[in-house]
């Protein structure tokens, strides 16, 4: 039994210094974009998407995760129907909302930065990973050779504002 407790914490130990070493840090709060879009989907058809991309900034890499919204036609991914002459006007059973989910087709009632987002859409996600080509900086790198360094105070009370006020007006003149 000791044996086995010892191999456990070995290999606990293992797998979080490699998760560690793996590890990477989020250099800046993520940013977020938001496009809207016709589709055509063929037929004819067109359908309204939005699409939202989450960009995270890491020290050796860069991972952009999408997801896009595509107003679905339940006539296209539910079963022909004798009962039934449009999907899209009839009532959905739980049985029917699960074979849609299994297709990615959702029902959505949200709204994403002033665009309703109602009814239902097929929802897809797509992660895309690059490599960080720029080299990781520290955030003082190039002070030293900066001209203006110690020229400057920072403004931290209204007599400093002041000063700084009246050093600017007498350059200026």
């Amino acid at each position: 039994m000791k044996h086995l407790k010892r191999l456990f914490i070995t290999l606990s130990s293992m797998l979080c210094i490699n998760i560690l070493s793996y590890s990477q840090t989020l250099l800046i709060e993520p940013s977020i974009s938001i496009s809207e879009a016709k589709r055509y989907l063929g037929n004819g058809k067109l359908s309204d998407s939005i699409s939202i991309c989450t960009t995270y900034l890491y020290d050796t890499k860069v991972v952009k995760k999408y997801k896009t919204y595509v107003t679905a036609d339940l006539n296209d991914y539910l079963p022909p129907d004798d009962n039934v002459a449009d999907w899209n006007c009839t009532e959905i059973t739980e049985e029917e909302e699960a074979l849609l989910n299994k297709q990615g087709v959702m029902i959505c009632d949200t709204i994403i930065v002033d665009a309703k987002v109602a009814g239902w859409y097929k929802v897809s996600h797509q992660t895309v990973e690059e490599k960080r080509m720029q080299a990781k900086q520290n955030i003082n790198s190039g002070i030293e050779k900066n001209q203006n360094r110690n020229k400057y105070k920072p403004i931290r009370t209204k007599k400093d504002l002041q000063e700084a006020l009246k050093g600017l007006i007498k350059s200026s003149n």
